[in-house]
């Protein structure tokens, strides 16, 4: 697997179906170098099968990888949580910042290693500039990052709120 405060999860559901287009808010600001810390907590979003096959990923890892997912960062441990009708997986690894962009390593369950740079709207985190790492710097990586990050994270918890699970 390669790849991914508080709305409500049903909104962030509509946006990842919706192919997160046609949105009237104001653009984000990029994320202050101090605001990386700041950003650790709990995430949601949710992808559909359909939106990551028009994304460029191929129908059987869509079928296996789609779902909601939610994503810890917190006290440089990352972890990608996610169920669909038929499975349920976590992926963990390790992340670090420089500046407003942050890197991702994997460690266990998932492959892939990337960067991307994070942009702030009230509850939303979006990502920009995302980039796969070597060794899987490849096309078709670079393609499941964009659509694994290429949607929005909505805030639903604190980054404390992960040390008590």
């Amino acid at each position: 697997m390669q790849r991914s405060w508080t709305m409500t999860t049903l909104s962030a559901m509509r946006l990842a179906a919706a192919g997160c287009t046609g949105s009237a808010r104001a653009p984000a600001e990029p994320a202050e170098a101090s605001q990386g810390p700041a950003l650790e907590g709990i995430y949601r979003y949710s992808l559909t099968p359909e939106y990551l096959v028009e994304s460029g990923v191929t129908p059987a890892q869509a079928e296996e990888e789609h779902g909601v997912h939610t994503v810890t960062v917190s006290d440089g441990q990352y972890s990608d949580s996610w169920s669909n009708d038929t499975q349920s997986k976590t992926c963990t690894g390790t992340y670090s910042w420089e500046g407003s962009r942050m890197t991702v390593l994997w460690n266990s369950g998932c492959s892939g290693d990337w960067a991307m740079t994070a942009q702030v709207a009230g509850d939303q985190i979006t990502w920009t500039d995302i980039e796969s790492l070597p060794p899987d710097d490849d096309a078709y990586s670079q393609t499941l990052n964009e659509a694994f990050n290429g949607v929005p994270w909505t805030r639903v918890g604190d980054a404390q709120d992960a040390a008590g699970s």
